[in-house]
């Protein structure tokens, strides 16, 4: 409604910073997460990896309450979508998959933040520098080899997250309610 009869806002340099923040942090959380996990005793391998009492798992609890809240700088997405007028691009899958993931997140966070939610977390993360990667390329119009691999990508982090899940729910590793 706001931008109803108002021309587009040309905040491009405002998309380039978010763009690179979106890259950096999430190779951050990627990095160290990974980190975390190969660091601890621990880890016995990718699937089901919960730690024990006093393990110290604590740091990966916050790389994912820093990844969770960061659902909430990505709605910034559909701001600067509905600011420049492009208004196709906010889908209900759009909304839906955002608003979703803040509340599967949070309740991660407040659920079992530790253990082996890093997973989920740090291939969102990795697929996350993929798209932002991407996104700064494309507004500095310089051609992206894998472009055309993106919805391939995510598609791929779908099933593998979900399999994972299931994975550790079926080990007894995270509680049904997740």
């Amino acid at each position: 409604k706001f931008m109803e009869n108002r021309q587009p806002y040309n905040i491009k340099p405002f998309i380039f910073t978010y763009n690179l923040y979106q890259c950096i942090l999430n190779m951050w959380c990627v990095c160290a997460m990974v980190y975390e996990i190969y660091s601890n005793p621990w880890f016995t391998g990718v699937w089901g990896n919960t730690p024990q009492q006093g393990s110290g798992g604590f740091r990966i609890a916050f790389l994912v309450w820093i990844h969770y809240n960061n659902k909430y700088v990505e709605l910034l997405d559909t701001l600067f979508m509905i600011l420049r007028k492009k208004n196709n691009q906010i889908s209900f899958l759009h909304c839906y998959h955002h608003v979703l993931l803040i509340w599967a997140w949070f309740l991660v966070c407040k659920i079992e933040a530790g253990g082996d939610c890093y997973f989920g977390a740090t291939v969102n993360s990795a697929v996350h520098v993929i798209m932002y990667g991407y996104y700064t390329l494309a507004l500095l119009n310089i051609p992206c080899p894998w472009k055309k691999w993106i919805t391939n990508i995510q598609m791929l982090q779908f099933t593998v997250c979900f399999t994972h899940s299931c994975y550790v729910l079926y080990k007894g590793n995270m509680p049904w309610t997740l």
